[in-house]
Parts: structure tokens; sequence; C-alpha cells
């Protein structure tokens, strides 16, 4: 009984080890969500296995840096894409030979189909509070 339970303990001790290896690929992938999960089922496999402690820290504290530096990323991206957009409809709603150029690719950004009828409703009310030209 007592050989059979020390086989099992190798045989898990074994398990831990190549899960730990799987986690350490996963982290030079940098897949720390992957290799926080193959650290996760060390703990499971082998509480004891050594210094898993700080491979779980070590893990974690770099999925939350990386879920960070993608959001951030996102905003940055958005908020470029938003300071575009405004740039074309304010060209849109000037008028003029770029105006319909500037609409399309505004259309292409994502704005919504209501921005013509707004700038188009801009530049009549713009057109409508001009003073009106008399030729001679």
């Amino acid at each position: 009984s007592e050989a059979l339970q020390g086989h099992a303990g190798a045989s898990t001790q074994r398990f831990a080890a190549a899960l730990h290896q799987s986690a350490l690929a996963r982290l030079d992938l940098f897949d720390y969500d992957g290799a926080l999960a193959a650290w996760e089922q060390v703990l499971a496999a082998d509480p004891d296995f050594p210094y898993l402690d700080e491979w779980l820290v070590r893990a974690s504290a770099s999925a939350r840096r990386q879920a960070s530096a993608v959001q951030e990323a996102q905003r940055r991206r958005a908020a470029e894409q938003q300071a575009r957009l405004d740039a074309l409809l304010e060209t849109a709603r000037a008028g003029g030979g770029e105006g319909e150029e500037a609409y399309q690719e505004a259309r292409a950004l994502g704005a919504p189909s209501t921005s013509r009828s707004k700038a188009a409703s801009s530049v009549a009310s713009s057109v409508a509070s001009m003073e009106p030209c008399h030729y001679r």
C-alpha cells in the first residue's frame, strides 16, 4: 500500500511538472490567462509545488497588465477614429466639392446615416441665415 502511494505521488508530481512546463510555454507566448489556468491546475494537482505562489502572482499580474494595455489601445483607437469622423463630418457640413467625399468616408467609418441629413440641415440653415445677394 505504501509503495502504491509512493507511485501515485510520483505520478502526481510528474503531472504537476508537465502542467508547469505547459504554463511556462504559455507565458512565453504571452498567453497569460492560459498560463494562469495551467498553474491553477498545478495547484489542484500538487499544492506544494515549488514556487507555485510566485508563478500564480506573476501570471495574474501579467494578465491584468495585458488587459489594461488592450483597453488603453482600444480607447485610443476609438478616440482617433472619433476625431477623424468629427473632422469628416465638419467637412461634409461645410459643403463644397469635398463635402460628398467626406460624407462617404464618414459613412465608411461608421457615422450614422442621419449625419448626412444633419450636415444638410446645417448647410441649409447656414444658407438661410445669409443675406440675400442683389445682382444688377
